[in-house]
């Protein structure tokens, strides 16, 4: 039985695979050249490819008023848990912030030092990324004078909004922010120019760390803010409270009557209600500034960001190579593919005609 079937396997080999590697091989050199011109083609645009820098920060978050969950209840700790306060909830809420649309603007928009030189990350990013220079050659002269100022603010110009939002996606795109294991939180971020890499993601630590904060401590700030105006509203009283006194006084001076001592005294009693109303003023102050500052988050770098950068370079030649040999491999397959159909065809018109015949 064995025999039989290697025979029949023998039999179909000599039959048809050998006549149609025969006929494959009389059209050898369009597959060949087909890979040739796919060789070629895949080396230049391989060429023009610009390497991938990658630069990644590592940093801690710790809110100080978080830190006290022990002289709290278990159940307490569920509720801020629940309403984003516990510690693992504000990490996911600092990775959030990493890819948030608006902050990745604002990053854009920061100004920086780059090489020694004062610029704006978004317009570093249109002339390294080859914008400003296709827009110039398109001959679009909006585009091209296209710029940011450091005092742009997001909403005053729809055309500028607009490519601000689609360079923002751009870096999104590249752009990944996560929590480790041990608590860490890591931003990584990728580009084709090593000085916007390192910048962009130096930047963006900073713009996502004072949003951070300053929403952790905005009613805070509220409340030092009014515990300023009534501070220096009271000093304003009680200095001029001081000085109408000084000037009873003075006009008071040498006087017998004893009626004469009744106003310097109700001033000197409301003098004393409004100083001690100034001094409780400035210890709720002080408590408000202290518990403006118990409530900020800290947060700390890890592991910076070092120059040289890691880098991907592009390989031309190991990808034209590997591309025009599976592009060989399938042109053979195909030159085979359609021979064997074509003989199918004629199979089966020849029966179709016999049979039409009868």
């Amino acid at each position: 039985m064995e025999q039989k079937k290697s025979v029949n396997i023998f039999e179909i080999w000599e039959s048809k695979v050998i006549p149609i590697l025969k006929r494959v091989r009389k059209f050898f050199y369009i597959p060949i050249l087909i890979a040739l011109l796919l060789f070629g083609y895949s080396y230049f645009k391989e060429s023009k490819k610009q390497p991938v820098f990658s630069a990644k920060i590592t940093f801690m978050l710790e809110d100080d008023i978080l830190n006290e969950p022990q002289k709290l209840g278990a159940s307490n700790q569920l509720l801020m848990a629940l309403s984003g306060q516990a510690p693992q909830s504000n990490k996911a809420i600092m990775v959030d912030l990493g890819v948030s649309n608006k902050l990745v603007e604002e990053t854009l928009l920061r100004q920086t030092k780059i090489d020694g030189k004062s610029v704006i990350l978004v317009n570093y990013y249109m002339d390294k990324m080859g914008y400003t220079k296709s827009w110039k050659n398109s001959g679009n002269q909006a585009l091209s004078e296209l710029s940011y100022s450091d005092t742009y603010k997001i909403g005053t110009n729809k055309e500028k909004d607009f490519w601000l939002r689609n360079f923002s996606t751009q870096i999104k795109a590249n752009l990944k922010p996560s929590v480790m294991e041990s608590g860490l939180i890591v931003m990584t971020f990728s580009s084709s120019d090593e000085n916007f890499t390192k910048s962009f993601v130096e930047n963006h630590l900073t713009t996502i760390s004072e949003f951070y904060i300053n929403k952790k401590v905005e009613r805070s700030i509220t409340l030092v803010t009014l515990a300023k105006r009534k501070r220096d509203s009271l000093l304003s009283i009680l200095t001029g409270k001081a000085y109408g006194l000084a000037n009873l006084q003075d006009n008071s001076f040498g006087s017998v009557m004893r009626r004469s001592h009744v106003p310097e005294m109700q001033l000197t009693r409301d003098l004393n209600i409004v100083n001690q109303q100034y001094a409780e003023s400035v210890a709720a102050l002080n408590a408000a500034t202290l518990d403006m500052e118990r409530k900020k988050p800290f947060i700390s770098i890890v592991d910076d960001i070092r120059l040289p950068l890691d880098a991907v370079w592009p390989n031309p030649l190991n990808k034209s190579i590997t591309f025009s040999i599976v592009s060989l491999v399938l042109g053979f397959a195909a030159v085979a593919g359609v021979i064997l159909g074509l003989d199918i065809l004629k199979t089966q018109k020849k029966e179709f005609e016999k049979l039409h015949q009868n």
